[in-house]
């Protein structure tokens, strides 16, 4: 009878800790996650609502909110109200980290331009040539993926002009097999290069936002730099 009466404190206590300890390490690892994103594409990032279970290969998370830059009124550049990702879990020590899927559910974008494109600081950062290193700096280490599928839906995309404002829905994106041709890893870098290219390609194509024309040619200049 003592026992039991001593295994149930103890029991408690081993729960909480490990709870504890869970949280802990979801609040470390958004904090870790945050910096990489933010590195990646050159603005502030919050994410909230983060699972993160290694040792299944799972990363969830319930918001990302991608920060405007200076200057511009919309409530953020960017968000991702659901994201779900399966990986191997023994490629997290690997040169790539390998995802049978990475799936982003309501995908929201305010297109904004004042005296620029609050989308072109990120078109920048994104486009600048990994290779070239500046003198005397270390050269950063890569982060790569490959990836069975790459899938975002339920993208709206609005847009604030100074005159008028419009809101648009996307198509369904899908990328399978994320790779490069000798089945290595790439850049993910690389890879939010070619979902930004791919969703606005159409748009800009087609005009599908009625931009005018100064409007279109020069948001249309600056998403080619995303193809190279």
């Amino acid at each position: 009878m003592r026992l039991s009466k001593l295994l149930k404190p103890a029991a408690i206590f081993v729960l909480v800790l490990g709870l504890s300890i869970f949280l802990s390490a979801n609040f470390w690892f958004t904090l870790i996650l945050q910096h990489a994103i933010a590195a990646e594409i050159g603005l502030p990032v919050t994410i909230t609502g983060l699972d993160f279970r290694p040792w299944q290969g799972v990363i969830k998370f319930q918001q990302l909110l991608l920060q405007n830059p200076p200057g511009f009124g919309s409530p953020y550049l960017l968000a991702v109200h659901g994201l779900d990702v399966q990986l191997l879990p023994a490629s997290l020590s690997r040169a790539s980290v390998e995802l049978e899927y990475f799936s982003v559910t309501g995908l929201e974008i305010y297109l904004e331009q004042g005296l620029s494109f609050n989308l072109l600081p990120v078109i920048n950062h994104l486009s600048q040539d990994s290779e070239q290193v500046p003198i005397g700096q270390p050269e950063q280490k890569e982060t790569k993926i490959k990836a069975k599928l790459v899938e975002v839906q339920g993208v709206k995309l609005h847009t604030i002009l100074p005159f008028w404002q419009r809101s648009l829905d996307l198509a369904r994106l899908e990328l399978k097999d994320v790779q490069t041709d000798q089945g290595d890893g790439v850049p993910i870098n690389q890879v939010f290069r070619q979902i930004l290219f791919k969703l606005f390609q159409p748009v800009i194509q087609k005009n599908l936002l009625d931009l005018p024309k100064t409007a279109l040619v020069y948001l249309g200049q600056a998403i080619a730099k995303l193809e190279k």
